[in-house]
């Protein structure tokens, strides 16, 4: 990938020889495969397990030796923790592997096959028993650099009086800087936003100059650790990009640092659940909030408090990340989060009505004015929600734009909910209140609540 990165994994198709690597001997030649939308797979023109690891030879009584395979060595043969691989002169590694499809007689040295790959890291080969850690990652995340307001870049256009160019004249000046890192601390550790700048190759009438935003992972000690731990803070990251643009911060251009590369950082390729469905520039007016807004304190805030309720933010962030994911699902997730939210740190919870009555008081603006100020009512709609959903009442899969309504009106309660538990500023919450999704869906609430009929 190029530096400036792009906001797309670039795909791969590329030919090499790939081994497992306690039978370094045995060498496949094969095709490796690589797309967003796809994963990974790799093509062999031959078995990649030895012949021996499948077929077991019994000498009989006369001298003959007669081959055996059974259904272990078969299974056994056909699941690939780790692969590695050389091509286009990079090393690769990759991991959790395992045949999909094979063609001709495995064992008797005219095999063939596909294989699933669900990792690929190129710039690194690790050994069979090698633990899969690294120092720090790096990543790209779509509208970070947006959202972020990060820019060294300035232009400013020169007025040019018509038929004033006997001499050479300025048109448009263009400064390009580069700007310090800024730094925000966790527990154990760091998120540094970086600023990468990257110009495309000067040609006669068209240069390029392209910069980007990049969250960077590292942990105190530049200690190695596993590849979770990093992926988990960015994460947090991510999800906070996503609910504060209101669209998938998607990952991208993500790389390992490991002491073995001796050189720039191995690029790590997976297939992402939670891909951008627009490439689309989102200008920051567009956001329900930036990171002008939250600051760096806030920004700090966010990862403890990411890091206290990780699973319950995971669980809110999911009904963003899955377009298709049903209603009643979404609304699951949010339930479940929500309970759990209300219930921390409180040793007697109480029940689901009172806790979440409590948690609406605790957000206070801008829920309430988006509920009009019926908590009581709104609570009492989230309940019975609950009940149907846990016990599979009648009306359960109910899609009515009442349903709808209410699991985005949930929505925002986690969000806010953990927004205020992060102490994040006000601005954040009048900014969130005065964006055009929050105003609707206010609308959308007292139109509903005046066509219901009185209780």
């Amino acid at each position: 990938m190029s530096p400036s990165g792009g906001i797309r994994d670039e795909p791969i198709e590329v030919l090499g020889k790939w081994w497992l690597p306690e039978t370094p001997d045995h060498k496949v030649n094969g095709v490796l495969t690589f797309t967003e939308e796809d994963g990974a797979r790799l093509q062999l023109n031959d078995a990649l397990r030895p012949n021996a690891e499948v077929v077991w030879d019994d000498t009989q009584p006369d001298g003959t030796r007669v081959g055996h395979v059974t259904s272990q060595s078969l299974q056994h043969a056909g699941t690939y923790p780790r692969i590695v691989g050389r091509a286009d002169n990079e090393s690769y590694t990759l991991e959790d592997c395992f045949r999909t499809r094979l063609r001709g007689s495995l064992g008797l040295g005219d095999a063939a096959e596909t294989v699933h790959v669900n990792a690929v890291l190129r710039g690194i080969e690790f050994e069979a028993d090698e633990a899969f850690e690294f120092t720090s990652a790096t990543v790209s995340l779509t509208q970070l650099t947006a959202w972020s307001g990060i820019n060294g870049i300035t232009v400013e256009h020169h007025r040019v009086a018509p038929g004033a160019n006997d001499s050479p004249t300025p048109f448009v000046t263009v400064t390009a800087s580069t700007v310090p890192t800024l730094e925000v601390p966790f527990d154990g550790g760091s998120v540094r936003l970086l600023h990468r700048m990257s110009a495309s190759p000067q040609i006669p009438n068209v240069m390029t100059i392209t910069q980007q935003a990049r969250v960077q992972v590292s942990f105190d000690g530049e200690e190695l650790r596993p590849l979770p731990d990093f992926v988990a803070r960015v994460n947090d990251v991510q999800d906070l990009v996503t609910i504060a643009t209101g669209t998938t911060a998607a990952k991208h251009h993500f790389q390992l640092t490991h002491p073995d590369t001796g050189g720039p950082p191995a690029d790590y390729f997976v297939r992402w659940n939670n891909r951008a469905t627009t490439d689309t520039y989102l200008h920051s007016t567009e956001m329900l909030f930036t990171l002008a807004d939250l600051g760096t304190d806030g920004l700090a805030a966010w990862l403890k408090t990411a890091t206290t309720f990780q699973s319950e933010l995971r669980r809110i962030t999911a009904t963003k990340y899955q377009p298709s994911m049903f209603l009643e699902d979404r609304a699951t997730n949010l339930m479940a989060a929500l309970d759990s939210l209300t219930r921390h740190g409180k040793k007697k919870p109480g029940n689901f009505g009172p806790r979440i009555t409590a948690a609406i008081h605790e957000v206070g603006e801008p829920f309430l004015t988006l509920i009009g100020g019926d908590d009581a009512g709104w609570t009492e709609h989230a309940k019975q929600r609950r009940n149907d959903l846990a016990h599979h009442n009648v009306g359960v899969l109910e899609t009515s734009s009442s349903s709808v309504q209410l699991t985005r009106e949930m929505y925002w309660l986690t969000v806010l909910l953990l927004l205020r538990r992060a102490g994040a500023p006000a601005a954040v919450f009048d900014k969130i209140g005065r964006s055009s999704e929050f105003t609707f869906l206010a609308e959308q609430h007292a139109a509903q609540r005046a066509a219901a009929p009185p209780s």
